[in-house]
């Protein structure tokens, strides 16, 4: 019997909807259907996101934000992405933005506001119009923002008029000077609600004289003064720090906080970092961690230093301290070349049937172990064991790992042995759905040559690329036949040169499964390179693809939201 959608009730039809990701399909859905427009279109525009190096967001802008436009009655979070180093090229077109978001946005539609950089006090329009006149018109029409800025122009009695601090749960602090630490100590005594803190230390502004080591202590004591005096420690839910050096603030961490209650963590760009880590190893079975969310990243050319020179190779610190508990399901280790930070399988292992996702880049898998060449090490995380532990990985959906390097070459029979191995391994993880090897493209023609004594004629061109990159990943996917997608020639970090193969730039690729008939009507697996909002239309358990732990403009926000 056909059923008229019309008289459906509403959370029925909301119901139907949700089993619709795609927001391709979801726009389709509300232009050719009347009875479904009213709850298809609130996914859809429940979150807007701005990048702000692109001038056409402007004019756009301009033209969505009027009254006419229903659609803005559904917006709940609006997320601003900033160019890297946008606070220093272009804060004026930044707050004009604001401005029009502030004024044209409907009242008390907002629940969350993210913007990753901070806004100086010189910064003005060309009407002359401040960040603090702009952000307190914001403020005073989203009553229901839960999130909140401190940035280096505001003080405690301005924050203050901006609205009721006892409903916001996620504070984003930036730090550039001491005064603003000082407001920032202030401001934490005044919210209640808070569960989410996010700290950005911009040491560059601080200027050349003080070190990381000074600095972050003197920041740490001006945020925390008032908890640390009183003895008292905050309940958290999530925790952000970026750019502080954690040897000298880890006890005062400690002491200000409720360490034990956080279910996600992040120390991004942070030195240190297995000191802090120690001060959350458990000494009691009730004090055990919630933790579910890890995330570490270091990047020693953002310091300026080496760090097979400065790394103390204690890999035991991090393996204790993720053997103390489990329950893990989101780890993230992006720290290049710092085996300190790489943790050995048993450690990993002991979290296997938790993990959902996984990102590794410290150092390479290896073939075996005695590839490695650190036989000192018995829990070297090898293929071998890389093939245990995914069989213990129940419910890990995304990978991502530090792999040999992609070999390019004529030879279209098979992928390199080492990688080949790790596909095997991979088949192993029963959900495992998306994969993102990170290494880098070599020409197998070209090494060949110079061991000869000559270079190749082979020629090589883009065409070429793209093809033997979606034979290798075919041959991989072939390997391991539960993967739905992966990424290929995917930048490591923003320091880092783009992939290229003889001078020739290489894109990111991106390929999901696919089958293909032969003219007999047999068919076999392909895989399909696709565009980037085509992998997470095919394959919506992708964000791994989309991640740049190195990336110094913004934070990776994992396991819970602002």
């Amino acid at each position: 019997m056909a059923i008229t959608l019309i008289v459906l009730p509403t959370d029925l039809l909301a119901l139907i909807i949700s089993y619709i990701r795609a927001n391709s399909d979801l726009r389709n859905v509300y232009r050719t259907c009347k009875a479904l427009y009213a709850v298809a279109i609130v996914p859809v525009y429940r979150t807007m996101t701005l990048w702000l190096h692109e001038d056409r967001d402007q004019r756009k802008l301009k033209q969505a934000l009027v009254p006419e436009n229903a659609c803005l009655d559904h917006v709940r979070h609006l997320v601003l992405v900033p160019f890297t180093r946008c606070w220093n090229e272009a804060g004026g077109d930044l707050l004009i933005l604001l401005q029009l978001l502030a004024n044209h946005l409907p009242c008390d539609s907002l629940i969350s506001f993210t913007l990753d950089c901070p806004i100086h006090n010189e910064a003005v329009t060309h009407l002359g119009l401040t960040a603090s006149s702009i952000f307190e018109t914001l403020y005073r029409r989203q009553r229901n923002l839960r999130t909140m800025r401190v940035d280096p122009w505001a003080n405690l009695s301005q924050i203050r008029r901006f609205g009721n601090l006892a409903n916001v749960t996620t504070l984003k602090f930036e730090i550039c000077s001491t005064a603003t630490a000082v407001t920032c100590g202030d401001v934490l005594q005044h919210t209640p609600s808070l569960r989410n803190l996010e700290i950005r230390l911009h040491l560059d502004d601080f200027g050349p004289v003080p070190s990381s080591y000074q600095i972050s202590a003197g920041i740490v004591t001006c945020v925390f003064g008032n908890f640390l005096k009183t003895r008292q420690r905050m309940v958290l839910k999530a925790l952000q720090l970026y750019g502080f050096h954690l040897s000298p603030t880890s006890n005062q961490l400690a002491a200000a906080i409720d360490l034990s209650r956080l279910e996600s963590l992040g120390l991004q760009q942070c030195l240190s970092i297995v000191d802090i880590l120690g001060k959350m190893k458990p000494t009691s079975v009730p004090h055990r961690p919630r933790l579910h969310t890890l995330v570490l990243t270091q990047n020693s050319e953002a310091w300026g230093w080496n760090p097979i020179e400065n790394d103390d190779f204690d890999t035991a610190a991090f393996d204790d301290f993720l053997e103390s508990f489990t329950g893990l399901e989101v780890l993230l280790v992006a720290a290049s070349g710092h085996r300190g930070l790489m943790p050995g399988f048993k450690a990993l292992n002991n979290h296997a049937a938790t993990l959902r996702l996984l990102y590794l880049d410290c150092l390479p898998i290896f073939s075996s172990a005695d590839d490695a060449d650190l036989t000192e090490d018995p829990n070297i995380l090898s293929t071998s064991n890389l093939h245990l532990l995914m069989r213990q990985c129940s419910r890990l959906e995304q990978l991502a790992l530090e792999t040999p390097d992609l070999m390019l070459n004529y030879d279209d029979t098979e992928i390199e042995e080492p990688m080949k191995k790790i596909a095997v391994a991979l088949a192993t993880a029963p959900r495992l759905r998306t994969f993102r090897p990170i290494n880098q493209l070599v020409h197998r023609v070209n090494i060949a040559g110079y061991v000869d004594g000559y270079l190749p004629m082979n020629e090589v061109s883009s065409a070429w690329i793209d093809s033997t990159l979606q034979h290798w990943a075919t041959r991989f996917m072939n390997s391991s036949p539960r993967l739905t997608a992966m990424g290929l020639a995917l930048r490591r970090s923003p320091f880092g040169t783009w992939p290229d193969v003889d001078g020739f730039f290489v894109q990111s690729h991106y390929y999901v499964r696919g089958h293909q008939l032969d003219a007999y009507g047999r068919k076999s697996m392909v895989a399909l390179r696709v565009d980037h909002e085509q992998v997470r239309e095919i394959e919506p358990v992708s964000e791994i693809l989309e991640m740049d732990p190195y990336d110094d403009s913004g934070l990776l926000r994992l396991g819970y939201q602002p």
